[in-house]
């Protein structure tokens, strides 16, 4: 996949001075050395930066200014992460675990919890909720147990996505 997409990117951005590419669970030395030989398959020769997503929002938001006590990053997306610096050059990490350990608070989160709320619900009282007739619409599902089938096949992003009704519904965790 990576490889399609590097090939598609080329054909637009020919010759780049340099390139920047970060990926979510991009951890080791191991998995950032794979990154950057895909890309020079492409643009050999061209400096490459690969880390995670946490590393590059951290870079995106430039040097570290001095008058400053420190710098929050927040990632919350697909997954959720949150990375903090103080002056002193302490740090603390929360979250970044993935969707089966944490990541509390990420539209995969959001959209795991809602589909369980909703299907609960169901059980319990025989009432679909709001937020479950805004997932169904947005599926395009015409019942509750047509849910089953596409959430043995919904890959993360497609979960995660559904964030966007749960928020719209007003439908939130404690």
């Amino acid at each position: 996949q990576l490889s399609a997409m590097l090939g598609k990117i080329q054909t637009r951005c020919p010759s780049p001075r340099s390139i920047g590419i970060a990926f979510a669970g991009l951890r080791n030395e191991s998995d950032r050395k794979q990154v950057v030989d895909a890309v020079g398959d492409y643009w050999p020769g061209i400096p490459v930066q690969a880390g995670d997503d946490l590393s590059c929002a951290w870079w995106a938001a430039g040097p570290l200014d001095p008058n400053v006590s420190g710098r929050v990053v927040v990632l919350s997306g697909t997954g959720s992460c949150c990375f903090a610096l103080n002056g002193t050059g302490r740090s603390a990490k929360v979250g970044g675990w993935g969707h089966l350990l944490g990541d509390r608070g990420s539209g995969y989160n959001l959209g795991h919890h809602a589909l369980r709320g909703c299907v609960l619900e169901w059980d319990r009282n025989r009432r679909w909720p709001k937020v479950g007739s805004m997932i169904l619409r947005r599926l395009l599902l015409n019942d509750p147990e047509a849910l089953i089938a596409w959430a043995q096949k919904a890959e993360k992003p497609e979960v995660a996505a559904l964030a966007r009704e749960v928020c719209l519904a007003g439908f939130f965790f404690a």
